[in-house]
């Protein structure tokens, strides 16, 4: 057990993948540096479903939300839907043209999984190497942080599953989320 916990506070990398530590007791939203973008996911899943709802929100050095993505997925846990988010966030920079963007998410084993070489779960080996060979590839931060540091992308997630996400919800947020970004 002492291995683990010096592992999940310190997550070694041995191929070129970079990560920043954050500090545990941060708790808010943190704007990237100018210029740079930040990517947030997460995913929502409904109790005794498969069905779950994944979110990715970017934002820029403002807080803007500029662009973001909300799907379907089915999945076999919760873990295997948390991994399918980040390699979501992942493949979203990769479309949008941004290498070098923060990848962030609330899930620290699949940040740690992601930048180090141990070996995943089974349900979720092929997504771990698609985020780490992504990551390698667009020169991508992956960060943890708090749930309370993610909660756009919680919000998207959670509106998303549930029915309440308008199509437009990024050029038109809903009030919750326009609340959370502090946009008018």
């Amino acid at each position: 057990m002492a291995e683990f916990e010096i592992a999940v506070h310190r997550p070694t990398v041995s191929f070129p993948l970079r990560s920043s530590p954050i500090p545990e007791g941060v708790g808010t939203w943190t704007s990237p540096d100018h210029g740079q973008f930040k990517f947030n996911w997460d995913v929502a899943t409904k109790k005794g479903s498969s069905q779950a709802s994944i979110a990715v929100v970017l934002r820029n050095a403002s807080g803007q939300i500029l662009n973001g993505l909300s799907k379907t997925e089915y999945i076999s846990s919760s873990f295997q839907g948390e991994a399918l988010a980040c390699r979501w966030a992942c493949l979203f920079a990769q479309a949008c043209g941004l290498p070098g963007a923060i990848i962030e998410g609330d899930n620290r084993s699949v940040i740690i999984l992601s930048v180090s070489e141990t070996v995943p779960p089974w349900e979720c080996g092929l997504i771990i190497e698609d985020i780490r060979s992504l990551a390698s590839q667009e020169m991508l931060i992956l960060q943890w942080r708090p749930r309370s540091a993610n909660s756009v992308a919680h919000c998207v997630a959670q509106a998303s599953l549930h029915g309440y996400l308008p199509q437009d919800w990024v050029s038109n947020p809903p009030a919750a989320l326009a609340v959370l970004t502090g946009a008018p």
